[in-house]
């Protein structure tokens, strides 16, 4: 199965600089399609938490800090391309992915023996270079490892070349006794010594904690590149054989190309001529080899002329980020055994692609002139319409695509055991596909490949998924819905009979009515007038009518087809399962669509009364105003779904904090941090079970027993750099010890992301209740102060940050190591100023836009989200950078009341003067290792404790916040 995803094209090529192409779709071969999925309760990855935007070339800053010496610019000496060989990896979300090199290295051979290369590191293009030793009899170029090749001011960090070994137990990790890279010259061609299958490789590393950086290179191959320029030019002989054929195709302006090229056989050769393939040289030629065993064409990347006279355009296909061959497939014949049988049914057959077709400037590395999708030559399929006379009829469509619900429409059209739909593909949702109905009504069946038009990606197909292979498309029905339900997914293929696709229709799309129960009052077999006292919605939902206090009993009439219920009638829904929401689809004047409802909430949009909520029995009233009424045609109920809600939480919940301890089974460790937890009736809310969706709630149900048991809710979005998740808790069942004020769930529970990624990973899971007692916290810490920018070579004085900020530890225990209560802790933060006068830093509206008023003492649990950091991990000073450089020292105490009893820390002091002395010192000496300006990798978590071996999850590192995966 291969899958087209949505991306720039320009950030997956190093494109021509006479060639500025527009965004489109590109092709891509699902994730993962050669490589290997590793489980991670089986092997390590050790997949980077930083990330650089690689694909895309990108400049290393040219004066790094001192101690990152990289070498940006072009060394002198003489340059020569190679096309790379051997292979290479890249972890990507946990997964190690790997193939052929592609593309081509510049490497330099420059005077006294020296030979520097280019993005040695295949997948790390950040145009530097690094520096190698040739031999002195030439057969040999030693690379000495440890060398920069980028440096990242964000992280404060250099990116070294590294030999890199790897096994499942241990993952990634430098091999620290690896000194050098060794590549052998034979007959000009540069092979790398010592790598092997994965397991060892040449890579890179972050120099300041020497985490891996996700690439790898092993058993390396540069062959100096050389252009083939001979055209290709059919005989007089085969040039009569030359015909016609329609030509199909959406070029890199998105421009649908609907033209003639001309095809020629060459017999003796099995080799089929194309002139007009590329469009930007429509007189060109390209050559392809038969094959009929395969019924695929392939032509070879070969030089198609020059376009302006002076761009040189090679034609190729394009996969996973290198140039391949392009291949066409035979199709709309029975494939024959001779070339001969082929040519004679050549005004039938057609040759298709599924892939891009490039224009390319070299035949080597991607710098693209133009590029065709879709290509298709032969005769295009007919479109399904629909049999004269048969009327379709427009029904809702929730569609699922991507993960994502589009709520659209489809027309469906039943005729006898037939039935036909349009709109199941939404890029093309004006084409028709036609199905059956199984014996009993209950399925329908649509064979797959039906052509349902031409997109911006080529002629298009569905194809459904059976058993990850291409088969036919199969929906469920309900007769009492007149509800469509897709069985399996539909995928919108380039190809009539295999899935390669760019989008997809999944499965769980419904056509018609997608509640849970329907009722219509039509189709109850009510005559005019008769009175309604009670009816069932599916098995377990009754409703019950009442005259109540009204006049006129609820009953049915022809008019409008409607269940009629008049001022001051009731209607009760009641049900064994919750309730979430109901439709009640009305007719007539605004009003006669009157109704209240006794829980929950109930609003009138246009003609639909729409109650949501969480209830087993909702009573819903017409009020008592003459003339008012409630003409009801359908009842649409929805069963309350955990994994879509979030609890309502009681406006008099009383929330207290308790201790969570567990053990977290992925990464094998200890787990303890604050969560609330209310208890309102028989019902048990929590506050923070999750680390990743840390405001999120979940409720559970307290029985006799003393067993909390809850369900699967919904806890929101987690926002990270990678992107944002949909997070769902897994349920879980606890065990209440009320003498204890303790909960305890030894399964544990976990959180998961809408793609299936599991989050929090708990077992042993013991939540106490904390006790308030009077105590005095632990020393707080003043951990970095950012004031000046790091000297780099060449300064002579220090220059003031743009955004000056310090970083606290600030402990959430007692001077005995005993956990505090967060909501009890606060710190204040003290400056002495050049009179040494000692004052509390106020943190001003005026200065700090995210405050709503002055504040001199932080809450421990307070971020501002944006200029203060959870328990002071990160606090910007946005007073004048001139002022602050007066200051003698910056400082923080801790402030805790257990039992309203105030007691405060030490204050922690920082001696900015000894630290700005320090700074000038490296002006002079070089030295760059000011600890109290840039220290080690110090990781908090969201509570403000200090982490040695953070779990995956949002960290404050070194003052950052940080998603670790």
């Amino acid at each position: 199965m291969k899958k087209f995803t949505l991306m720039l094209l320009a950030a997956m090529i190093a494109a021509a600089s006479y060639a500025q192409l527009p965004a489109a779709k590109m092709f891509q071969k699902q994730l993962n399609p050669a490589g290997v999925q590793l489980n991670k309760t089986s092997a390590k990855v050790n997949a980077s938490k930083r990330t650089l935007p690689v694909g895309k070339q990108m400049k290393a800053p040219s004066r790094a800090a001192e101690d990152y010496v990289i070498i940006s610019e072009q060394p002198e000496g003489e340059l020569k391309t190679y096309v790379r060989g051997g292979n290479h990896y890249v972890i990507q979300n946990n997964s190690l992915n790997y193939g052929a090199q592609n593309g081509t290295i510049d490497i330099v051979w420059a005077a006294d023996n020296k030979v520097y290369f280019k993005d040695i590191v295949s997948g790390l293009t950040v145009g530097t270079w690094v520096e190698g030793i040739l031999s002195a009899d030439g057969t040999t170029i030693s690379v000495p490892l440890g060398q920069n090749l980028y440096y990242s001011e964000n992280y404060d960090a250099g990116i070294a070349l590294s030999m890199i070994n790897y096994d499942t137990e241990a993952g990634f990790t430098v091999d620290a006794e690896a000194t050098e890279a060794t590549f052998t010259v034979v007959d000009g061609v540069l092979s790398l010594q010592g790598t092997a299958f994965v397991t060892r490789s040449l890579g890179a590393t972050w120099t300041d904690d020497g985490s891996f950086q996700d690439y790898g290179d092993y058993e390396s191959v540069y062959t100096e590149y050389t252009e083939d320029l001979t055209l290709a030019e059919p005989s007089a002989e085969v040039l009569a054989t030359a015909f016609e054929m329609p030509f199909a195709a959406t070029d890199n302006d998105g421009k649908n190309i609907e033209t003639n090229v001309k095809v020629a056989f060459d017999a003796a050769a099995n080799q089929v001529y194309v002139q007009g393939l590329i469009q930007l040289l429509p007189e060109a030629w390209a050559k392809g080899d038969v094959d009929l065993t395969t019924g695929q064409v392939t032509f070879p990347i070969q030089f198609m002329g020059y376009y302006q006279e002076n761009v040189k355009v090679f034609l190729s296909g394009y996969s996973s980020g290198e140039l391949t061959p392009f291949v066409l497939t035979i199709g709309g014949v029975e494939l024959p055994t001779t070339f001969e049988a082929l040519q004679s049914q050549s005004a039938a057959l057609n040759l298709s692609s599924a892939g891009y077709l490039l224009a390319n400037n070299n035949s080597a590395t991607i710098t693209i002139v133009g590029y065709y999708i879709g290509v298709f030559i032969g005769t295009i399929p007919e479109q399904l319409s629909l049999p004269e006379g048969l009327t379709a009829v427009e029904m809702p469509m929730l569609a699922i695509s991507e993960g994502n619900e589009v709520e659209t429409t489809a027309n469906v059209a039943v005729d006898g055991s037939d039935v036909y739909f349009q709109g199941l593909c939404l890029e093309l949702p004006e084409g028709w596909v036609k199905g059956t109905f199984s014996e009993d009504a209950a399925t329908v069946t649509i064979p797959m490949g039906q052509y349902v038009g031409k997109s911006q990606y080529g002629l298009t197909y569905l194809i459904g998924e059976v058993e990850e292979e291409a088969g036919d498309i199969v929906l469920s029905y309900d007769a009492q819905k007149n509800l469509y339900t897709l069985q399996n997914n539909v995928y919108y293929s380039l190809k009539a009979d295999d899935i390669y696709y760019f989008g997809t229709l999944e499965a769980g799309t419904t056509i018609g009515e997608s509640c849970d129960e329907i009722w219509v009052a039509a189709n109850q077999g009510y005559a005019n007038s008769d009175k309604v006292t009670a009816f069932t919605i599916g098995e377990t939902i009754n409703v019950t009518l009442d005259k109540a206090s009204g006049t006129n009993n609820p009953a049915y009439y022809l008019t409008g087809e409607a269940l009629r219920l008049y001022a001051n009638n009731t209607m009760t829904i009641a049900s064994e399962k919750l309730i979430g929401k109901i439709e009640l689809i009305m007719t007539g004047s605004e009003k006669q669509m009157r109704l209240t409802a006794d829980k929950g909430t109930y609003v009138l949009e246009g003609s639909t009364g729409i109650w949501t909520g969480e209830a087993n029995s909702i009573i819903f009233t017409v009020p008592g105003i003459s003339g008012s009424q409630a003409r009801i045609q359908k009842i649409k109920v929805w069963y309350f779904d955990y994994a879509v809600n979030k609890p309502e939480i009681p406006a008099d919940l009383v929330a207290e904090t308790y201790l969570l301890e567990a053990h977290d089974t992925y990464y094998n460790k200890a787990v303890k941090r604050q969560v609330k937890v209310g208890f309102k009736d028989n019902q048990v809310y929590f506050l923070g079970l999750s680390n990743y969706v840390t405001d999120a709630w979940v409720r559970g149900t307290l029985a006799e027993d003393g067993t909390v048991v809850i369900p699967n809710w919904f806890m929101g979005t987690y926002s990270t750099i990678f992107g944002d998740y949909d997070m769902n808790f897994s349920g879980a069942t606890f065990v209440y010890d009320a003498n204890a004020e303790k909960f305890t769930c030894t399964e544990g529970y976990t959180t998961v992301s809408t793609d299936g990624f599991s989050w929090d990973e708990l077992d042993n899971v013991v939540i106490t209740k904390m006790k308030e007692f009077e105590a005095t916290p632990a020393d707080p810490e003043v951990t970095m102060l950012n004031l000046y920018n790091q000297p780099a070579e060449g300064d002579t004085e220090l220059t003031l940050r743009n955004y000056p900020n310090v970083e606290f530890y600030i402990p959430a225990t007692d001077t005995e190591g005993n956990d505090l209560l967060n909501d009890k802790l606060s710190y204040i933060v003290y400056y002495t100023d050049a009179n040494e006068e000692q004052h509390e830093l106020v943190f001003t509206a005026a200065l700090y836009g995210n405050l709503e008023a002055d504040m001199t003492e932080v809450p421990y649990n307070f971020d501002d989200d944006y200029d203060i950091f959870t328990a002071g991990a990160r606090v910007y000073l946005n007073q004048d950078p001139q002022e602050i450089a007066t200051w003698k020292t910056i400082g923080v105490q801790s402030i805790y009341r257990g039992l309203d009893i105030e007691h405060r820390s030490n204050i922690a002091w920082f001696d900015i003067e000894a630290y700005v002395a320090e700074l000038n010192e490296m002006l002079t000496t070089g030295i760059s290792n000011v600890k109290t300006d840039k220290s080690a990798t110090i990781v908090y978590d969201l509570q403000g404790r200090r982490v040695a071996q953070p779990a995956k999850g949002l960290y404050i590192v070194n003052g950052k916040k940080v998603v670790l995966k």
